[in-house]
């Protein structure tokens, strides 16, 4: 019965939050797209900065709002997977539960993300303390984190995955029994 009506709400829903999250940044951003960008040399750093003549406060004030709403959105969307897991343990298989771990740890670095942006955007008046400048050094690490979590995660978590990497990547190895080490978390 549960889950009738989990599917009834959710099956219709789902295509139109992701084509919100999808378009939303972009057309938020539009402005910045179709606005004149230039260069400006900064000599204390000894790099350029760009600049653009639309108003990216306001556009980050959107996007940071709406970063801050999908992270709870995704908080309680975790919490629900969590409980859903507990109670039905025997059920899940070891894919979905490598799934779910993926997600989560992708949660996590989007919640650290968006704790340094907010730090960055609370204390752009004091650009000299040292939780500023903390926010500022990690922001390029956090970026990348960002970009290259799932990937690296996959590989962690699933030994199929590993394996046929190892095996694609360096056939020397498939005699051996190094790209077979079993998942560390499954």
């Amino acid at each position: 019965m549960m889950e009738l009506i989990y599917s009834q709400y959710w099956r219709p829903t789902l295509p139109f939050l992701i084509i919100i999250i999808v378009t939303y940044p972009l057309i938020v951003t539009w402005p910045i797209l179709t606005s004149n960008a230039y260069y400006l040399y900064t000599p204390p750093m000894g790099t350029y900065v760009t600049k653009s003549t639309a108003d990216v406060t306001g556009i980050l004030d959107h996007l940071v709002k709406f970063m801050t709403i999908i992270t709870i959105l995704t908080a309680v969307a975790n919490f629900l997977a969590i409980s859903r897991l507990k109670c039905l343990p025997n059920r899940i298989s070891g894919a979905e539960k490598n799934l779910f771990t993926v997600s989560l740890v992708s949660f996590f670095i989007q919640l650290f993300a968006l704790g340094d942006t907010l730090v960055l955007l609370s204390s752009s008046s004091d650009a000299m303390s040292a939780g500023t400048q903390t926010a500022k050094l990690i922001m390029p690490f956090v970026s990348d984190l960002l970009t290259l979590n799932h990937p690296w995660t996959i590989m962690y978590f699933s030994t199929k995955v590993r394996t046929s990497m190892a095996n694609d990547h360096f056939p020397t190895l498939k005699n051996k029994e190094v790209a077979n080490v079993p998942s560390s978390m499954y």
